[in-house]
């Protein structure tokens, strides 16, 4: 082969490795402890919006609806302002909830199968909306799909989907599938979550596997949920609903992670209710994928103080062996529940010692636990600029080119400077 072919050919060669290697970084990724996007290690700092109006903000064109009656008239509008004040901020993420309860979306058959999306099939095209106004900004995005800590007049919806295998089988081909499709190039979709805090339904019994026993529990708060309605699930039938949604996603979607909000350490922390394989003995090792790709962990005091085990208390993520190899996210905490922690020492804290994100309660700034708007802005803002690789990364992320808005990896100043009466140098924790 001539010379110049030669060269030809090898730079072809290269450019496809390249692109290869970009396109490996398109989506956000778990790299062990970290996640990573456009080739850096990334941090996600960033808020909730659980809801506009709850389990009602998606599909059959609520998400376009305007409801002057409600508190929040406008569910586009809502995430679309929530949206543009994280990136405003210096944030990049935002936590979503969609199904809930299944009031709205998906759609049910009269005995509790599922049948489509949603009533007019426009719920992948409402998010799309909702995804793309998020990557023009800069913002990654987390879909919640159900909730396990309130049980409202639909949970029975949720419950018989836990419960009956054929009933399951029906959401996910029918509605997850589609919708995990529909998305699965939206680079503004951070991942998937099967379902907010499921230990609020759990049943606290003794099994004789480990996987399934939950009596250590007992005393801890789980199950609360449950007391309100009498519906308990024990963890065999949760961890099974869980495997079999995460493995469908995968089928269709290998770009983006999948995880689940667990309550407090106690249910991924201290121990790890959700590992890989209670996950894939739960669903009889059929659905191998079916397995989280990043925990999550939620915080708030009790009685004014957070306990031992907290992500604020421990010395550092790693102390979480069970947890480890995969990115840990704060997934909920406010300082108004935070035993005098201030939101900027919350979100330091969680940057500089090893966690993955840190995701404060909630931006409406409403009920119980919830910071107002302008405190979480101003956690927010206390990262925007942060870029250590040696701790959580990146923050001015890019989700329109292959390089992100920070300073090309270089080692960030020394935080604080000792400023803080809750900074590591003042409490003598480990780096």
């Amino acid at each position: 082969m001539p010379t110049v072919q030669l060269k030809m050919l090898s730079v072809a060669v290269l450019l496809t490795v390249l692109s290869a290697a970009v396109q490996g970084q398109t989506y956000l990724s778990a790299d062990g402890q970290h996640f990573k996007l456009n080739g850096q290690r990334v941090f996600l700092s960033g808020v909730n919006m659980a809801w506009c109006r709850y389990g009602s903000d998606f599909g059959g064109g609520l998400y376009y609806s305007y409801k002057s009656s409600s508190s929040c008239p406008s569910s586009k509008s809502k995430y679309e302002q929530a949206i543009q004040d994280i990136a405003n901020n210096g944030g990049n993420s935002l936590r979503v909830w969609l199904h809930v309860e299944g009031q709205e979306t998906p759609v049910f058959s009269y005995w509790g199968s599922v049948t489509q999306t949603d009533a007019t099939d426009q719920l992948v095209n409402e998010l799309k909306d909702m995804l793309g106004f998020a990557k023009r900004h800069n913002v990654l995005v987390f879909l919640v799909l159900w909730n396990g800590a309130h049980h409202g007049n639909n949970f029975w919806k949720v419950r018989d989907l836990v419960w009956d295998d054929l009933k399951l089988s029906t959401y996910v081909d029918e509605a997850l599938k589609p919708l995990a499709l529909g998305l699965r190039n939206e680079r503004a979709l951070g991942g998937w979550e099967i379902m907010n805090e499921p230990e609020g339904s759990l049943r606290v019994q003794h099994d004789s596997d480990p996987c399934y026993n939950t009596d250590f529990l007992a005393g801890s708060g789980a199950g609360w949920a449950g007391d309100a309605d009498g519906t308990y699930l024990p963890m065999n039938r949760m961890l099974r609903f869980i495997n079999r949604q995460i493995a469908g996603i995968k089928e269709v979607d290998p770009n983006h992670l999948v995880t689940v909000g667990s309550w407090s350490e106690k249910g991924q922390g201290i121990r790890n209710l959700y590992t890989d394989d209670c996950l894939q003995k739960a669903g009889d090792y059929s659905y191998r994928t079916g397995v989280l790709d990043f925990y999550q962990i939620h915080t708030y005091t009790k009685s004014g103080s957070y306990g031992s085990q907290s992500p604020f208390r421990v010395d550092h993520a790693r102390d979480y062996t069970d947890l480890s190899g995969r990115p840990i996210v704060i997934g909920e905490f406010s300082q108004i529940r935070g035993g005098g922690m201030g939101i900027t020492d919350q979100f330091n804290r969680a940057y500089y010692y090893g966690y993955g994100g840190a995701w404060s309660w909630h931006y409406s700034g409403g009920g119980d636990g919830s910071d107002s708007t302008a405190t979480q802005m101003t956690g927010l803002r206390w990262l925007q600029n942060k870029n250590d690789q040696n701790k959580g990364g990146c923050v001015k992320i890019n989700l329109n080119g292959g390089t992100n808005r920070c300073d090309g990896g270089r080692r960030a100043r020394s935080h604080r400077q000792g400023q803080s009466f809750f900074s590591p140098r003042r409490l003598g924790l480990r780096n």
